[in-house]
Order: C-alpha cells, then sequence, then structure tokens
C-alpha cells in the first residue's frame, strides 16, 4: 500500500481550480496587515475588560475581609493601568485595603495620591470604612493654581506733563476707546492672597485737536498697540456663599507694538479732509517698552471648579512718552506750524470680565492641635470654613437616614434643601440619587442623576462603588460642555485674487501677499458628542504688496497692511468617537484699519516714502467662509484645538461707488486700485476651558 503524499495549500486550491490564484497570494500581506489592524483595535477592550476583572476580585476580597488579598491584585495593577476611570477605582480600592490591613503610613501616601487625582473627593459614608475616612480627613484640597482669560473695553485719556516745544495754538486732549484681551495664570496662597499674571493685548491711545479760527481745524488720532504683562496680587475679602469682592494691585510692564497717527483738517465746518500724512507711524519716537501701576476693585463668584466675575480695572503709565534722542527728528512732528510733541501721562480706565480654571490643587497634611500661631492667618482662613457648616449638618443628617433606610425622607428633604446654594454640594445630590434608586422611581432616578452630574461632571470619571444597575445606567450618561471658552492664537498666509484690475497709466502691478495672523477670544457650546458651535471675536491682520516696474525712471513699490475685527459662527462635526474632525462656518469681518506706504526710487538713487489712510475707499464689512480640519487634545482640565484651515473673502476689496474719489489712490504714475479678494491658508491653536457642564442620556444600542 503505497501512501499519498500530503498535498500542499497551493495543490488544494488548484484542485478546485480557483481562478486567480497568485493574485489572492499576493494579497496575503494586506490580509496579515488588516488582521493586525484589527487585532489592535480589540486590545484596549480586552485589556479593559481584565482590568475590570481584577478590581471586581479585588473588591470581592475586601469584602471577604482580606484586605491583603485585595493589596496583592492592585499592587502589579496599579502600574500598568492607562484609563483614567480605572486608574481611579484601582487607586482608591488599594487605599482602602491599606487602611483596614493596617498599613497607617502606606494608607496616608495613598490616599494623597487619589485626592491629587481627584480633588473634590471626600469620604463615603456608605462605601468607605472607617479607617478610610480617617485617613481622608488627615488631608486638606485647596486650589493651587488656575488658568484664566479676560476682556475688557473702556476709556483711555492722556495729558501732557512736559513740553518741549509749544504749539502756537492751544491743544485739547481727549479720551478715545480702549481694550484689552488676555490669558494668564494665578497662584493661590490661601483662599484670600492671588498672586496672577497673564500675557495680554492691549489697545489704547487718546485724541487732541488744536484751537484755531473759525474757518478750519486740526484734530490728531493716536492709537497704540501694546503686549502687556501685568503682574498683581488679589486679596479677597471673606466669602459668603461663594461671593466675595477683592482688590487688586501691581505692575504692567508692556512692549509697544505699533503706534498709528491720523490728521484731519476742517475747513468751514465741511466733512473732514484726511491728509496724506493719515495713518503714519510714529514708532520711531515711542518708548518700545513702558511701565504701568495697575490698581482694580471686582466681584466674584467661585464654584468648585473656578472663579468668574467682573472688575474695574486702571493702568497709569509713568513713562515719559517720546524719545530724548529722536524728538523732532521725524517729519510728521509738525502739521501746519503745529507742534504736537509732548511728553504725556495716560490712564486707562477698563471695565473687564473674566472667568478662572482650577488646574492644579495642593494635597497636605492638616496640622495637629493649634497649628495657626498667627492671628491674622486665623481670621484669613476663619470665613470659608464658617461658610459651609449649614450644608454639613445637612449631609450628616441625609447619611444618617440613609443608613437606616428611611429613603422618603431623603427623597423629600433633600429637593427643599437644594433651595439654598449652601446645601449644593455633589455628597448630598448623590444621596439623593442613592434614596431615589432604591424607591425605585424612574423618572425620579434620572432627575437625580442629571443634577448629580451637572454638578459634579466628574463623577463619571471617578465613581464611587454604587449598586451594579445604578452603575450600569451612569455608563448611558455623556457629559456635554454647555459652555466653553478659550483662547486662540494662529498664523496664516494670505493667497491674493484679482479679480479686475484698473490702471490709467498703463503701469501694471506685480502683487505679493504678506504673511499674517489671528488672535482672540473663542466661546462655544455641544450639543452631541460629535457636534458643536464655536463662536467668539477675533483680531485679523494681514496685506499685500504691489510692484510697478521701470516707468519713467521711476520704480514704485506699494505696500498696504490691513486689520479686521471679525465674529466668527462655526460647526465642528467630530468623526464618532474621535477627537477629530471637520469644521465649516464663516464670519462677519469689519475693517478696522488699511494702512499703506509708498515708495518710490528713480535711476538717479533718488527716494520718495509716503504714508496713506485707505480706510474711505475699503469696503467696510465683508464675509467669508472657513473650512478645514482639527483635533481636540486633553489638556488637564481643558483642551488643545489645533486646526487648519482655509478663509476665503468672498466680497470685493474696494468699494465701486467711490472708486477714484479719494486723493489717496493716485500715486505718481499709476492707480493702485483693484478688485480683489483674498484667501488664507491658516495654522492655529486654541486652549479651551469648559465652564458649564449637561449630562445627557445616550442609550446604549
Amino acid at each position: 500500500m503505497t501512501l499519498k503524499k500530503p498535498c500542499s495549500i497551493r495543490a488544494f486550491f488548484l484542485r478546485f481550480r480557483l481562478p486567480n490564484f497568485e493574485r489572492m497570494a499576493a494579497l496575503r500581506p494586506i490580509q496579515f496587515g488588516l488582521l493586525f489592524i484589527a487585532f489592535c483595535g480589540m486590545l484596549p477592550s480586552i485589556r479593559a475588560q481584565s482590568d475590570e476583572d481584577l478590581l471586581r476580585d479585588a473588591q470581592a476580597w475586601q469584602l471577604r475581609g482580606k484586605p491583603e488579598q485585595s493589596i496583592r491584585i492592585l499592587e502589579p495593577l496599579l502600574p500598568q493601568l492607562r484609563d483614567d476611570t480605572y486608574r481611579w477605582k484601582a487607586q482608591r480600592q488599594y487605599a482602602i485595603a491599606l487602611a483596614t490591613s493596617g498599613s497607617d503610613s502606606a494608607a496616608l501616601v495613598h490616599t494623597q495620591k487619589l485626592l491629587i487625582m481627584n480633588p473634590a473627593y471626600r469620604a463615603d459614608a456608605i462605601n468607605d470604612p472607617p479607617a478610610f475616612t480617617r485617613a481622608l480627613q488627615q488631608f486638606s484640597v485647596k486650589p493651587a493654581s488656575a488658568f484664566h482669560v479676560h476682556a475688557g473695553i473702556g476709556l483711555g485719556s492722556a495729558r501732557a506733563y512736559r513740553t518741549y516745544s509749544p504749539a502756537l495754538y492751544y491743544k485739547t486732549y481727549n479720551a478715545t476707546t480702549a481694550f484689552s484681551l488676555g490669558a494668564g495664570m494665578s497662584r493661590f496662597f490661601n483662599n484670600n492672597i492671588t498672586l496672577e499674571t497673564s500675557l495680554e493685548y492691549a489697545r489704547s491711545g487718546f485724541n487732541y485737536s488744536f484751537g484755531l479760527a473759525d474757518w478750519t481745524g486740526i484734530s490728531v488720532k493716536e492709537r497704540t498697540d501694546m503686549l502687556a504683562l501685568p503682574v498683581a496680587l488679589r486679596l479677597g475679602s471673606a466669602t459668603f456663599r461663594g461671593q466675595s469682592w477683592f482688590l487688586r494691585t501691581g505692575i504692567t510692564p508692556a512692549l509697544t507694538l505699533d503706534v498709528r497717527n491720523e490728521y484731519a483738517r476742517t475747513f468751514n465746518g465741511s466733512t473732514p479732509a484726511y491728509s496724506t500724512l493719515a495713518g503714519s507711524r510714529s514708532m520711531e519716537r515711542r518708548n518700545a517698552f513702558q511701565l504701568a501701576l495697575h490698581g482694580g476693585i471686582g466681584w466674584q463668584k467661585s464654584t468648585s471648579n473656578g472663579r468668574y466675575g467682573l472688575q474695574l480695572a486702571a493702568n497709569y503709565w509713568q513713562t515719559p512718552w517720546v524719545k530724548e534722542s529722536a524728538r523732532f527728528e521725524a517729519t510728521d512732528i509738525t502739521y501746519a506750524y503745529f507742534l504736537y510733541d509732548d511728553d504725556l501721562r495716560r490712564m486707562d480706565l477698563t471695565f473687564q470680565v473674566f472667568a478662572e480654571r482650577n488646574i492644579r490643587w495642593r494635597v497636605q497634611k492638616r496640622s495637629v492641635g493649634p497649628g495657626m500661631s498667627k492671628p491674622w492667618e486665623l481670621w484669613l482662613e476663619a470665613p470659608s470654613a464658617v461658610a459651609g457648616t449649614e450644608g454639613e449638618t445637612q449631609l450628616r443628617l441625609a447619611e444618617n437616614w440613609l443608613a437606616r433606610g428611611e429613603f422618603r425622607r431623603i427623597s423629600d428633604s433633600v429637593p427643599v434643601w437644594m433651595l439654598q446654594e449652601q446645601a449644593l454640594s455633589p455628597n448630598l445630590l448623590r444621596l439623593q440619587m442613592l434614596a431615589q434608586f432604591t424607591l425605585g422611581d424612574s423618572l425620579a432616578i434620572a432627575a437625580a442623576i442629571e443634577k448629580l452630574l451637572a454638578q459634579d461632571p466628574d463623577y463619571l470619571r471617578f465613581p464611587c462603588s454604587d449598586p451594579l444597575p445604578l452603575q450600569q445606567r451612569l455608563n448611558q450618561y455623556k457629559i456635554l460642555n454647555r459652555l466653553e471658552i478659550g483662547l486662540q492664537a494662529g498664523f496664516l498666509v494670505p493667497a491674493l485674487q484679482l479679480v479686475s484690475y484698473h490702471a490709467i497709466a498703463g503701469a501694471n502691478h506685480t502683487f505679493r501677499s504678506i504673511p499674517g495672523y489671528s488672535a482672540g477670544l473663542l466661546a462655544g457650546r455641544q450639543f452631541n458628542p460629535n457636534f458643536r458651535i464655536q463662536t467668539g471675536v477675533q483680531l485679523i491682520g494681514f496685506g499685500y504688496t504691489a510692484h510697478t516696474p521701470d516707468l519713467n525712471g521711476w520704480k514704485q513699490d506699494y505696500r498696504e497692511n490691513l486689520q479686521y475685527a471679525a465674529i466668527p459662527l462655526r460647526f465642528l462635526l467630530h468623526v464618532p468617537g474621535k477627537a477629530y474632525g471637520v469644521h465649516l462656518g464663516g464670519q462677519a469681518a469689519c475693517l478696522t484699519s488699511a494702512n499703506s506706504e509708498v515708495l518710490l526710487q528713480n535711476t538717479d538713487g533718488g527716494i520718495s516714502r509716503n504714508t496713506l489712510n485707505n480706510f474711505p475707499d475699503r469696503k467696510p464689512i465683508q464675509w467669508s467662509w472657513t473650512t478645514g480640519l482639527f483635533c481636540r487634545i486633553p489638556a488637564g482640565d481643558g483642551y488643545l484645538q489645533l486646526e487648519g484651515s482655509w478663509w476665503q473673502f468672498s466680497d470685493i476689496f474696494n468699494k465701486p461707488e467711490e472708486r477714484f474719489s479719494q486723493p489717496a489712490q493716485r500715486l505718481d504714475y499709476g492707480f493702485v486700485d483693484s478688485d480683489m479678494r483674498f484667501g488664507a491658508i491658516q495654522l492655529q491653536c486654541a486652549f479651551i476651558l469648559p465652564l458649564s457642564y449637561q449630562p445627557k442620556w445616550y442609550p446604549s444600542k
């Protein structure tokens, strides 16, 4: 009997005459690659299931009265956990096991780590054993630092304190609009003393006019853009129901970014006629660095996540405004025999709103015995300790009712207590949720869960040991950011599209775009896990250059800088379950400045330079649409939002009805008066903090 040779896989397939076998063999690496990707995608769920089983085993050993077995399971598990929720559960169970096994010193170490992960955690009278509760009570948790954003608008005024060359006519200084926006950090020393600093963009200035004869008038506007770094100390009053007043004082060093002047003359009460010096720069005569004294008073409201409030702030600029070495060197210090070269002191008074989010907490052991020897320290700590006495009493009472099974009393009493603001605590709301769950009222359970998650959205990340059916119901909720606010900055490269060109002298221009910037504040609202909307306010700056070839022995270079104040409206669409996606939207942009500079050069080396204000010739309101990609990266309690986008300004650039009506449009040998559209590729980064939340139920499919 002869044995048959084992047939190969190839022969097996050939026996059935499968077509294109070689092509199938060539696809084998792709098949293996797809299987590997699918297996890698399954790894997190497989590992999460394994971690969850180990945690249940550790909890089961703890309930059987053998914390040593729980410690053996959790010690190797803790270092390898990456998911926040599972790591929190394991850390809490490990600290409980250490406390109940008699390892007091190790229990304190891991209890402190537990509070660093979740500073809002307090002893759970239902599920925490007394030994672990005593360990928790040995620590105090207070905010250590916070991130804040602010914006304000007000008035800036100036007065001359030294005049080097008096003008022939009397000058009057008037106030002008000032505004600022910025973001920074705060450092808490205790509940009432805070040191803060921020990076702030501020715009201020002043107007002044000359008292002349009745038939004419001269007025000058000066605008200053600065990058400030205020450093201030905030002194708060006693906190009552989360509200307090504060005083703020410090210094504000600033870097001068830009200085602009506009000059207007009026004849016989007619409309102002802008001079050829309108929009000129005065950087060469202004100090690059300035220093101000800062002061303010405000009101703030404290929450579990941070603070928000209002303040009235003032900056008093002390430094001389004109450089000694450059005085009288610039050609624009006079206009028709009227000098305006004074040293000034300025006052900027702004009304500001701010929002602050705690990003780091200070967890330390409480002092034993009379730890505060200084009377003023005791006075500073006392107001915050007294504020929550009534709420603590109500919480202890509800815990006793829950232990005795009096769930109906909790259900009836907590809604009444919640009318008192100091009684709104996550612990009290959790007890109400447990009581409603035991009573079995489905609608009341849903209402209690939503109240708890609205007050403490981190409860889904750091849950307690609730009954398993309640945990399964909680897992069907997601937290939406009802309001989020952040600071945005970006870099853009404009693309110029020439729609039509108007020239008389026969000199066509070569156009090039100038890279620009965008900066501002963003505010957003999330409607479901995959859709959110954003708006805000932004400053956008960019420009272009126009070069004229040799014409009658002259070459002309024309440079125009544009600045817009824009209100964007954008729709962000996430890829389901992912942190990235696409955004669509647009923005309404208001032209704030349009200044240009003309440089003429001839073959003999002669140079002529002129500055122009093109604002009257430009379309004041424009609309642009935008689209692009974005990615949101968790950063502490907030998000870093990175995105690339394409902007397209869809309206024409010049006003057709006023074409060639202004003398500034005529540039010696040719007109630069083209209809243009601007697009821009932008890369930007925003740091966004959620301020309020909305829990929403998404039933599992």
